[in-house]
């Protein structure tokens, strides 16, 4: 999931920055890319 649960109901609250969510049309693509990193304290 790369967005806060219930983005949608909150998004007039927040502003989509916070939230990210996206909404597509039918027949679009959404393409995302991310890395882990782990860290050792």
């Amino acid at each position: 999931m790369s967005q806060c649960t219930d983005w949608l109901n909150l998004l007039p609250r927040h502003g989509r920055e916070p939230l990210g969510g996206a909404r597509l049309a039918p027949g679009e693509k959404l393409i995302a890319r991310f890395a882990l990193r782990p860290e050792w304290a």
